[in-house]
């Protein structure tokens, strides 16, 4: 596998992963009793796929 492929397919399984870790979340408006519980795990998500993401991209920007 190539270089070029290698970052294509590196882009696309980061895609799916942010996609399923979206539809996986709790809906907001799934019971108020409930609503900041989730949405501070979903927060946490968010950050921990952002700080990934950055890795990521500081990975390709080295090469």
């Amino acid at each position: 596998m190539d270089f070029a492929q290698r970052k294509n397919s590196e882009k696309f399984n980061g895609k799916i992963t942010i996609a399923f870790a979206i539809y996986t979340s709790p809906p907001p408006t799934a019971e108020p009793l409930l609503e900041e519980k989730p949405l501070e795990g979903l927060d946490a998500t968010n950050k921990s796929l952002a700080s990934n993401y950055k890795k990521v991209k500081n990975q390709h920007e080295k090469h």
